[in-house]
């Protein structure tokens, strides 16, 4: 059944699923870019961890991707962030 169509759902109950629908995958689309860019720079692997995670629900097969090179590349972000001894 077409729920647009449907006289007993007020507009404004659709309004608010759409609206905080909307607000959500906004909010996650924000993690992944902020994940993404702390990867891609190397630094803070909880953000990069955080943005593949959400990732893997807002896009599957990226953040199924995106999620097993963050966890393979955790060394890499633990030797960048510690400081060189030489």
């Amino acid at each position: 059944p077409d729920i647009q169509d449907d006289p007993e759902v007020p507009l404004e109950l659709l309004t608010a699923m759409f609206g905080t629908l909307s607000g959500l995958v906004l909010l996650g689309g924000l993690v992944c870019l902020v994940g993404g860019r702390s990867a891609i720079r190397l630094r803070g692997w909880a953000w990069a961890l955080a943005g593949a995670i959400v990732a893997l629900f807002l896009a599957t097969p990226a953040g199924v991707f995106a999620l097993i090179l963050v966890i393979i590349g955790e060394k890499a972000f633990l030797e960048r962030a510690a400081p060189s001894e030489a």
